[in-house]
């Protein structure tokens, strides 16, 4: 056992009078430094820039609500967006970090469109592929030339073409959705109560694996697959995981402190090893098969993954290791989780407000009808590419839930925004500076009644021909805009359709007691993710 020797005991209380007024001073004088160094500085900031600018509080910055996941982080921004209309930007903290929260369509318009590439290159968030391999090869992440060559290479991956053959992966995946719900009906009496999220996510990890991944998988029957159980891994939220990603996305220089990766390190080594395994299948067979992974699988081998790889042929041996593979793996990983997350999200919120409104229910299921009997009685891409109707609703489940609420842009060097005041030619503007990054409210924006009449109500008329003509440019962008909009938003859109018209096909969805009419958002998300859950009730269609 130890023992605590009284010569050190004395030697301990014979040092405190001796040092304690030292030490004392010390503190102090830290304390002092840290009081004005997390508080004093921060609050002081836009005022002394002249800006308008939201209230600062210690540590938390102006996003307290978000921190304290009372809000999730979209709602947090537009609530700034409200309370400042009369500014064209204003000022605010991200914790410590200064940020710009714009409000303008044509500042926004001027940022992430026409001086893109010249002053705001790259999103806030960087990868760092040592700490973590997967998300430090995402597309979202990468900035320069390395963004610019990966996003050419893969960019022919999305035209109309190449989408129209990868559709031919889907109508098995809608075959297995039409037969979940009706095993459901037939085993309950002819009405089963679903929650849509869940649905919608086990179908979109179905057709992700199988046009990503080039594996088949079934997680609408057998929702225990591993796939899926990755893909919670990378969305759902523990206290743990709330926290990192808060920290990831809102203070990328700690999170790279506290070397916190986006992608949990499990699901990394989960897709390493299946794509090495599929990789290493398809080459050993001769296999090739008209999906995304051959796609990667042409494009590493030819060079175009990395900007030094030249166009010197790689070679697949035996000696190759998993991680040799890691470009393929990302790329792979990125496409299966923004098209699970993002598709599921439109998918899920489109069926909820559906099942609320049996008028725009039945014109929906009746231009599903007359697209698949034209086209042969088949669910075909050409029958899905005529249902406008379809695209209205898609876009005002967009509008109203963005799966990303908001988009964040960093400022590579300084850059002239103007007066913060509308109309004011006397005043000299402001000049940001490099490294403050800029956030617009996609969220807040989309709900505007200045741009949108009566905002909380569903109404897919916004987005007929005409009102789309009328519309104010740059007051819509789910997908972001520019040349960092979301390359795989068509085929994102071809997801949705397929399932929507294969619900709407045999099916009836009518309101569930368990989710009110007026969702509340999870504060514990980074996409937009009903509280609760989204149920409702399906029952056969009546002929």
């Amino acid at each position: 056992m130890f023992r605590i020797d009284s010569r050190m005991v004395a030697m301990f209380t014979s040092w405190i009078p001796q040092y304690s007024s030292e030490l004392l001073a010390l503190i102090g004088a830290f304390g002092l430094y840290a009081f004005h160094r997390l508080y004093i500085t921060p609050k002081q900031y836009w005022s002394k820039k002249g800006i308008p600018s939201e209230k600062y509080l210690p540590l938390v910055g102006s996003i307290s609500d978000a921190a304290l996941s009372k809000k999730p982080i979209g709602e947090v921004y537009a609530d700034i967006y409200v309370k400042n209309e009369e500014y064209r930007y204003v000022g605010f903290h991200k914790f410590t970090q200064p940020a710009i929260l714009l409000r303008d369509p044509e500042l926004i318009r001027r940022i992430i469109v026409d001086d893109c590439i010249t002053h705001f290159p790259a999103n806030e968030v960087h990868g760092d592929e040592d700490l973590d391999p997967m998300f430090g090869r995402h597309l979202f992440a990468l900035s320069g030339e390395r963004w610019r060559r990966l996003r050419e290479s893969v960019c022919p991956g999305f035209a109309f073409a190449k989408i129209r053959e990868i559709f031919d992966l889907l109508p098995e995946v809608c075959g297995n959705l039409e037969g979940h719900i009706s095993q459901k009906l037939k085993a309950n009496q002819g009405s089963w109560d679903e929650e849509l999220r869940e649905l919608s996510t086990n179908f979109t990890t179905s057709t992700m694996s199988t046009c990503a991944l080039g594996i088949p998988c079934d997680a609408i029957n057998h929702p225990g697959v591993e796939l899926r159980r990755m893909g919670k891994m990378l969305l759902e939220p523990t206290p743990k995981k709330v926290l990192s990603q808060l920290i990831f996305l809102q203070i990328p220089w700690l999170a790279k402190l506290l070397r916190i990766p986006f992608v949990p390190r499990e699901v990394t080594e989960y897709f390493r090893k299946t794509v090495f395994e599929e990789v290493y299948r398809r080459e050993r067979e001769g296999v090739e098969r008209n999906d995304y992974m051959q796609m990667f699988i042409r494009l590493w081998k030819e060079g175009n993954l990395r900007p030094n790889d030249g166009n010197s042929l790689k070679q697949l041996t035996d000696k190759l290791k998993p991680k040799d593979l890691d470009d393929i793996t990302a790329l792979a990983l990125a496409f299966f989780a923004d098209g699970f997350v993002t598709t599921g999200t439109l998918i899920s919120f489109t069926l909820f407000e559906l099942a609320h409104d049996k008028g725009l229910q039945e014109s929906l299921r009746g231009e599903v009808w007359r697209a698949i009997d034209k086209h042969g009685g088949s669910l075909t891409y050409d029958a899905l590419e005529e249902m406008e109707l379809m695209d209205m609703v898609l876009h005002e489940t967009l509008r109203l839930y963005p799966p990303a609420p908001f988009m964040t842009r960093s400022c590579s060097k300084d850059y002239q925004l103007g007066s913060p005041f509308p109309e004011s030619n006397d005043s000299p503007g402001f000049t940001l500076e490099k490294g403050i990054p800029v956030v617009v409210p996609v969220y807040g924006i989309q709900r505007d009644p200045k741009y949108y009449p009566n905002p909380n109500e569903f109404d897919p008329r916004r987005f007929s021909g005409r009102a789309q003509r009328e519309k104010k440019t740059f007051t819509y962008y789910p997908y972001g805009e520019g040349p960092r909009v979301c390359i795989g938003h068509r085929f994102g859109f071809l997801q949705a359709k397929s399932a929507i018209a294969t619900v709407l096909r045999k099916f009836e969805m009518h309101p569930h007691e368990r989710t009110p009419r007026r969702i509340e958002l999870d504060p514990h998300y980074f996409v937009t993710v009903a509280k609760g859950g989204l149920w409702v009730r399906f029952e056969h269609r009546d002929y």
